[in-house]
């Protein structure tokens, strides 16, 4: 139960992920804010976002503690 669960959130964040950048009007996420293509900063979306260290830290604690 603990894995089918997990899955599920896992694909429900990832789908949240995949929306938030896609729909970025601001251009947070954007090397070239304000241009009409958005070339994603991987570096900044990825590293050192809030996202994944709190997925990371939160994985860890769901492995260890199951």
């Amino acid at each position: 139960m603990v894995i089918a669960s997990s899955i599920i959130a896992i694909a429900v964040s990832v789908f949240m992920v995949y929306v938030g950048l896609n729909h970025n009007p601001m251009g947070d996420f954007c090397t070239n804010p304000g241009e009409p293509n958005c070339n994603i900063n991987l570096i900044y979306t990825g590293a050192l976002s809030w996202f994944t260290p709190t997925f990371t830290v939160s994985f860890v604690i769901l492995l260890f503690c199951y």
